[in-house]
C-alpha cells in the first residue's frame, strides 16, 4: 500500500516537474480509482466528507483500513 501511495506521487512529481501540474481533486481521484474494493467504507468515508480531505488524511485513512483488514483476516482464520 505505501508502495502504491509513492508510486502515485512519483506520477504527480514527474508531471509538476514538466510543468504540468495535477490539481489536488485529480490526486485524490488517482489515488482512489486504483484502490480495490476492500477500501469501499474509505471511498464512503471521504465521499461523507464535507470538500476534498488531504493527501495526508487518506494516507491516514488507508493506513487504518489496510491494518483493520489485516486484522479481521487474521481472526477469521
Amino acid at each position: 500500500m505505501v508502495d502504491y501511495l509513492l508510486k502515485i506521487k512519483s506520477y504527480v512529481d514527474e508531471l509538476a516537474s514538466v510543468d504540468v501540474p495535477v490539481r489536488h481533486e485529480e490526486h485524490v481521484d488517482a489515488i482512489l480509482e486504483g484502490l480495490s474494493s476492500n477500501y469501499a467504507p474509505l471511498f464512503s468515508g471521504i465521499e461523507n466528507k464535507k470538500g476534498t480531505p488531504s493527501i495526508a488524511e487518506i494516507e491516514a485513512l488507508m493506513v487504518i483500513g489496510h491494518v483493520s483488514l489485516v486484522l479481521f483476516r487474521r481472526h477469521k482464520l
